[in-house]
């Protein structure tokens, strides 16, 4: 599953069931199906936001590449701003967020009964696009994320991390 969430709401999460995984010969969910879930769902939800300036927080894995996910957010017509890389350290700062959202997805989808193959698709997106606006910004507040915060702030090193207070 890929899943996105902005302050105030979840996105239309990217679900591959392990049959499908099966058939398309991969172990996993990689940089091809991140760069479709962007042009096909990602993208066009947030395009309908019709909102300047976007800023895409990331950690960085290697199927973040500035240039493929630009492509695929332009292909289907949103145009990001900026794009912020989460440095080691404060990637360990969101984690928080993570594992709340996480915790409150898993025990959502747990509450709809045993999942199998035939359900785990429709179970999974239900809880995802259950997460109330409130609880996600419930979880930011926990994890002392702001709309208009400098993210390195308290970078002790920002010349050497690349990025300025």
């Amino acid at each position: 599953m890929i899943a996105c969430i902005s302050f105030n709401k979840p996105f239309t999460p990217f679900i591959l069931s392990p049959e499908e995984r099966k058939e398309q010969g991969v172990r996993g969910i990689g940089i091809a199906h991140l760069e479709q879930y962007i042009r096909e769902t990602l993208g066009k939800e947030i395009k309908a936001l019709r909102q300047k300036g976007l800023v895409l927080l990331l950690d960085k894995a290697g199927c973040h590449g500035e240039a493929r996910l630009r492509q695929a957010f332009e292909a289907a017509g949103v145009q990001i701003a900026r794009f912020i890389y989460i440095p080691t350290q404060g990637a360990k700062r969101l984690s928080a967020l993570d594992n709340a959202l996480f915790h409150d997805f898993k025990v959502r989808v747990q509450a709809q009964g045993p999942v199998t193959v035939e359900n785990g698709r429709t179970n999974m997106l239900s809880a995802w696009s259950s997460i109330e606006p409130s609880l996600i910004q419930s979880h930011y507040r926990h994890a002392g994320l702001m709309v208009s915060c400098d993210p390195y702030a308290d970078c002790p090193k920002p010349s050497e991390h690349g990025h300025s207070t």
